[in-house]
């Protein structure tokens, strides 16, 4: 009998070891995927903001008068914006 709850224990140790080794496992690609996206989103913001601003340049060399300079305004202010 205690031969029997002897292996049920060491069976059950072994079960919850493996069960931490794959959870920590997971945790850390978890960590490395959250990682990864916060960088893809800094570059495509860098991306956006770069397309914005020179988007916002040639619209202002383009388009003359205050519709230009409104248009040109507007650019810069969602440019800011983004972080």
């Amino acid at each position: 009998m205690i031969d029997d709850l002897l292996k049920e224990f060491r069976k059950n140790s072994e079960k919850l070891m493996i069960r931490v080794s794959v959870a920590n496992s997971s945790y850390q690609k978890s960590q490395t995927n959250q990682q990864s996206v916060e960088e893809r989103a800094k570059e495509d913001i860098h991306a956006l903001k770069t397309s914005i601003q020179k988007t916002a340049e040639n619209l202002g060399s383009s388009i003359k008068g205050q519709f230009g300079k409104q248009a040109q305004e507007s650019l810069k202010k969602h440019s800011e914006s983004l972080k």
